[in-house]
């Protein structure tokens, strides 16, 4: 499986944000693959320009503002 097709299937369950969505990667792989964040990151952005996924920006007062990626049509059609 792909990183690409594992952050869509963990987005098909609910929208996430990249910290959350590299942590729930990193337990369902345990320790067989070793994803860096930058690596989900980038293949984000990559699903973001391919109209795969979409974000909204969840502000806080207390931590830098996360973008929370959700999984679109065209996404669930590509999954």
């Amino acid at each position: 499986m792909s990183v690409k097709f594992t952050l869509l299937a963990l987005l098909h369950q609910r929208p996430m944000h990249g910290y959350e969505l590299g942590k729930q990667f990193a337990s369902i792989m345990e320790a067989d693959w070793d994803v860096k964040p930058g690596q989900i990151a980038s293949t984000l952005a990559r699903m973001k320009d391919g109209g795969l996924v979409d974000y909204e920006i969840a502000e806080s007062s207390d931590a830098p503002d996360r973008k929370v990626y959700s999984i679109t049509d065209e996404g669930r059609a590509d999954l």
